[in-house]
């Protein structure tokens, strides 16, 4: 089944990955160099994030109690749920 999802869905920074894959040397030197710019972008994210919060999807849904693509994987190869698959009680955020 394919959706398009026209809304923010979900955010990953991979970047600091990639950089130890290719061996990327990442430095703080330039935000300490340049303290100004720093919070010019941090204000920024700010910005977005209070805009982009009020559009997310889905903020309170609560998943199945078994993960189905484990349920899925011992249905084909076998075996079950250890303790550490056991789900996790989690505390909604409230907004």
């Amino acid at each position: 089944m394919h959706a398009d999802v026209d809304k923010l869905a979900a955010h990953i920074d991979i970047f600091p990955t990639l950089a130890e894959l290719t061996g990327a040397r990442v430095s703080g030197a330039v935000a300490a160099a340049h303290p100004e710019v720093v919070k010019d972008m941090e204000a920024a994210y700010d910005k977005w994030w209070q805009e982009t919060l009020p559009c997310l999807e889905n903020e309170d849904a609560v998943g199945p109690a078994q993960n189905p693509f484990k349920e899925l994987y011992w249905k084909q190869f076998g075996g079950g749920p250890s303790p550490s698959d056991a789900p996790a009680k989690q505390d909604r955020p409230r907004r």
